[in-house]
């Protein structure tokens, strides 16, 4: 590590900052033993938890880079590095990331994470922008995180740092719009930020003012992406001078926030300010991307003309525009260790589409192609027509069994299609399908207790009614397009689909995974009858008994923990990994009463 003075941290805008003794404790633990488990050690409550592991792991907070890929190239500084998670996905576009931080500890962490590739080049750097050891005209390119700065002091950085970038260098920074500035997103909900009760000054820490002050440093052309909600929480990203792709942003906010009063009135001034160009200076955090010069465009760099980015856990989509309407869908692997869930999607539909089947399921399944790019390979679909299930859905008995039936009936379908012969499955084989060793995760003995006539099919790992897309002819007949395979693979359990997809539909009803299973597993209610009747239906074609579907409820997410697990996916780092295992013996536990029903009938 590059030794230089003991600055202070850069100011951190997440929700709880570990003190400088927990950092250094989180350094002393990650020299000895994996970043997983020395946060685990370190961490005093769940709040604290979450927020260290946003820091630590979150790649999409750095989805920003997917659209800017050109810009990233050679010699790279980064300024505020922290503990290197953004180091770590520069490393896969960047020849070499020179990582500065005033935070020693941090660095140590960096340095120390077994998570990151051996062959990253990443250099740690102990200093700050005011005392950077390096010489004039060195990088090709300087990402520098500028959140939680006040607007003067992310000016003068702009004008200290622009001397360090070569003759065609390019300057990438994160900067906190004035509506960020005066907290507005914690105030709305948006974020957790505990942020200090005096706000900083704010200036014209808009788009347009930060574009003013790069052209004042000589920058021939600037760009602005609006990240939002915050750069600490990444869920979108445009372009902030679009209007098209802002509408769009209004919408699915509208989408998510229901059809009460204050959201429909929301949603209507959202579309006004978009519409007007007037949400251009009111977003919360900014991206900006300055060179000197044409722009760079290196070999196989992503290009869109009005893209609308929508951050996921291990994969991102890029919906580009053409007068409102999405023209093109991109599908991008958000860290390197993420791109064989692209390609395993990939050949998985293409394998199913060449199978001969004398079915028609295959046109269900989306039409795609890959493509290799700087930032891995990207899958590129048509536009889905028809309405999301998921929007069809209402609280009524009628709409929850048209939705489970609609979802369920697919499953049927694509199981006759593509299963393979029935085969006992003693209870040795159905323990070892239901054990993750290296996660203690094991089932109870009575759910292994006997033996199960089942077989074996592709899966789609991830069914639940957003992904399954209806479409209605002018006949009057439906069709069907499911969509977005990330946890299919070619041969899995039956359940794991038809098991997934009733708790999915539930959830969307009841509110939580915990009340869909209560309500439609383990209650004499009518949601509970209509599942069982769909179910019964499922398994006598399928050739299934009722008792083996209830009883082996967990393997869907037992699957996707699976998956998640052998590519070290986000998911693996995070809450969420927790969540799942939860789950598992939540399902487990409710078994008894899950038979209990089953018997009933």
């Amino acid at each position: 590590m590059t030794d230089q003075s003991d600055e202070p941290s850069h100011s951190s805008t997440d929700d709880v900052r570990p003190t400088p003794s927990q950092r250094r404790q989180l350094a002393a633990i990650t020299e000895q033993q994996s970043i997983r488990d020395a946060v685990q050690a370190v961490s005093t409550d769940e709040e604290h938890l979450a927020s260290l592991r946003s820091e630590l792991f979150d790649v999409r907070r750095d989805d920003w880079r997917l659209l800017v890929s050109a810009h990233l190239r050679g010699r790279c500084l980064e300024v505020n590095a922290g503990y290197g998670r953004r180091s770590a996905v520069l490393a896969d576009l960047v020849d070499d990331v020179y990582a500065v931080d005033p935070d020693r500890s941090k660095l140590r962490v960096l340095a120390a994470r077994e998570d990151i590739d051996d062959e990253a080049s990443i250099t740690p750097i102990h200093a700050s922008v005011e005392t950077l050891p390096v010489a004039r005209s060195q990088f090709d390119t300087i990402v520098a995180d500028l959140t939680g700065c006040s607007y003067r002091t992310v000016t003068a950085h702009l004008h200290s740092l622009e001397q360090f970038l070569t003759t065609n260098g390019s300057l990438v920074v994160l900067a906190d719009g004035i509506t960020r500035h005066l907290g507005l997103p914690e105030r709305l909900g948006l974020e957790q930020t505990q942020r200090d009760s005096q706000r900083p000054s704010v200036g014209r820490a808009t788009a347009a003012g930060y574009r003013s002050v790069l052209q004042s440093c000589g920058f021939d052309a600037v760009n602005v992406l609006a990240l939002f909600p915050t750069a600490q929480n990444v869920r979108f990203v445009l372009d902030a001078t679009a209007t098209d792709t802002a509408r769009s942003l209004v919408s699915m906010l509208g989408a998510e926030s229901g059809d009460n009063l204050r959201a429909t009135l929301g949603t209507h001034a959202g579309a006004h300010l978009a519409q007007t160009g007037l949400l251009e200076p009111l977003y919360p955090s900014y991206c900006l991307v300055a060179s000197r010069g044409p722009t760079p465009s290196p070999s196989s760099a992503l290009s869109f003309s009005s893209p609308l980015l929508v951050s996921g856990r291990t994969r991102s989509v890029v919906l580009e525009y053409d007068d409102d309407t999405i023209c093109g869908v991109s599908k991008i692997p958000n860290k390197s260790a993420h791109t064989p869930i692209i390609r395993r999607e990939t050949r998985l539909l293409e394998s199913l589409r060449e199978t001969e089947t004398g079915s028609p399921i295959a046109e269900t399944l989306p039409e795609g192609h890959l493509t290799e790019t700087r930032v891995g390979p990207v899958r590129t679909e048509r536009p889905l027509d028809g309405t999301a299930l998921s929007a069809t859905l209402e609280c009524t008995p009628e709409a929850f069994r048209r939705v489970l039936s609609t979802g369920v009936e697919w499953v049927r379908d694509f199981q006759v299609a593509f299963g393979d012969e029935h085969r006992l499955v003693r209870p040795a084989e159905l323990e070892r399908a239901l054990t993750i060793p290296s996660l203690d995760l094991s089932p109870p003995a009575w759910a292994i207790s006997h033996p199960i006539q089942t077989f074996s099919t592709p899966v789609h790992g991830d069914l639940h009614p957003e992904n399954i897309y209806v479409q209605n002819g002018l006949d009057g007949t439906e069709g069907i397009t499911v969509t977005d395979w990330e946890y299919g693979t070619p041969e899995g359990s039956p359940l794991v689909d038809a098991g997934l997809f009733p708790i999915h539909v539930g959830t969307a009803c009841f509110g939580s995974v915990e009340a869909a299973v209560e309500t439609l597993f383990c209650r004499d209610t009518e949601y509970a009858r209509i599942t069982a009747d769909v179910m019964q239906e499922y398994g006598d074609a399928v050739g299934l008994s009722l008792e083996t579907i209830y009883r082996l409820l967990p393997l869907g997410y037992i699957h996707r923990i699976a998956l998640d697990w052998a590519t070290r996916s986000i998911t693996c780092y995070t809450g969420k990994l927790e969540e799942r295992l939860e789950r598992i013996e939540r399902l487990w536990d409710l078994l008894d009463e899950t038979r209990i029903l089953v018997e009933s009938r």
